[in-house]
């Protein structure tokens, strides 16, 4: 059934749409943001955008790698079958020139040696065949699953002590309390795996567009990364999601803090 524009356009528009208002959240996060801040999101931002990209990376250099070994293997079955269709004229020539002093018996079982060597070298090639035309680019799924993990785990590992350091900072000059510090820190790192996660799947689709390794699918997955990340921040913070998992964090450490002191402090056991 032949696609319609209206289906085609649609995707489209709505990809433009999601984006305008992805970069209005962005903008106006921003805006309301001291550096200390800034830096917070677009460090954790570009740690995304490497980690993913190093990531799509590994999965091409590991899928040219397994292409190379296929290419190998195929190689090999072709020069088998010409080994085989090699016997086979060779015992076909000797049939031929010594049919008549040979018991028909012997003609027999030669000829069928020569028809064995034919199919051997037939069933080698078809082979060799089908292993080369195994041989394709990383999809995005491929690319999204090969690098999720790795992005993940950066992100929320090197995002954490950038969250950490900034609130550090925050907390040293009296702008939020200690707890408040240890709330955002965890809500910057639930936004560094849900970022992680946009990261990759942004990234992955773009590399597979690109589908081949070098200087350029490393700068546009890195760069698709590190927006999708940052967007997905912005979007977080305008929602009220990062604000909300901030301030319940928050409450557990105070209450956490708060229990600690009743047992260390006047009348406590």
């Amino acid at each position: 059934m032949p696609v319609s524009f209206p289906q085609i356009a649609s995707p489209i528009t709505m990809g433009f749409q999601a984006g305008n208002f992805s970069s209005t959240a962005v903008t106006s996060t921003f805006e309301t943001m001291d550096i200390a801040d800034m830096l917070n999101i677009s460090g954790r931002g570009l740690i995304a955008g490497g980690a993913v990209s190093a990531g799509i990376r590994k999965v091409f250099i590991k899928s040219a790698e397994q292409a190379i070994l296929k290419e190998g293997s195929a190689a090999m079955m072709r020069g088998a079958a010409h080994q085989a269709e090699n016997a086979a004229l060779s015992l076909g020539t000797g049939v031929q020139t010594a049919a008549k002093g040979m018991v028909a018996r012997n003609v027999v079982t030669t000829t069928q040696q020569v028809a064995a060597h034919g199919m051997k070298a037939t069933s080698l090639r078809t082979a060799a065949n089908e292993i080369e035309g195994s041989i394709t680019a990383p999809k995005a799924g491929g690319l999204f699953k090969g690098s999720l993990g790795n992005t993940i785990k950066r992100s929320a590992l090197v995002g954490g002590l950038i969250s950490v350091g900034v609130n550090f900072y925050h907390a040293v000059t009296g702008k939020i309390t200690a707890t408040q510090a240890g709330g955002n820190v965890v809500a910057d790192t639930v936004g560094s795996v849900v970022g992680g996660v946009a990261a990759a799947g942004a990234a992955a689709l773009v590399g597979s567009l690109i589908a081949a390794p070098g200087i350029l699918m490393t700068a546009a997955t890195f760069l698709a990364g590190t927006v999708a990340f940052v967007g997905v921040d912005a979007l977080m913070r305008v929602s009220g999601a990062h604000k909300g998992i901030a301030e319940a964090s928050t409450g557990l450490i105070e209450s956490i803090v708060d229990y600690f002191k009743t047992k260390i402090g006047p009348g406590g056991v």
